[in-house]
């Protein structure tokens, strides 16, 4: 079983229009099907301009980023490929 953390503030947004929301989108898939939507969402991702990205979802509060998201998405991908046949389950 892959668990999916969410405990800090990335982007709910973020993730729910690339629709990669760890407990909407993501929760309950094989780790196949999510790292396939996790790889069409960061095809989607790259080719917005990451500064119109940044502008449109880092928080004014600076608790997270755009960068940090990516990254997480791109540590979550890995995993999801490494596992195929494990249950994505989001826990926060």
């Amino acid at each position: 079983m892959a668990i999916i953390s969410t405990t800090r503030i990335i982007y709910p947004r973020f993730f729910t229009d690339y629709k990669v929301h760890p407990k909407h989108d993501l929760d309950g898939l094989t780790a196949g099907e999510a790292a396939a939507r996790i790889d069409k969402a960061l095809k989607d991702i790259y080719l917005e301009p990451l500064y119109v990205l940044r502008g449109k979802y880092n928080p004014p509060n600076y608790w997270g980023s755009v960068d940090s998201a990516i990254a997480w998405l791109k540590l979550i991908y890995d995993y999801c490929r490494e596992h195929p046949d494990y249950i994505v389950r989001e826990r926060s």
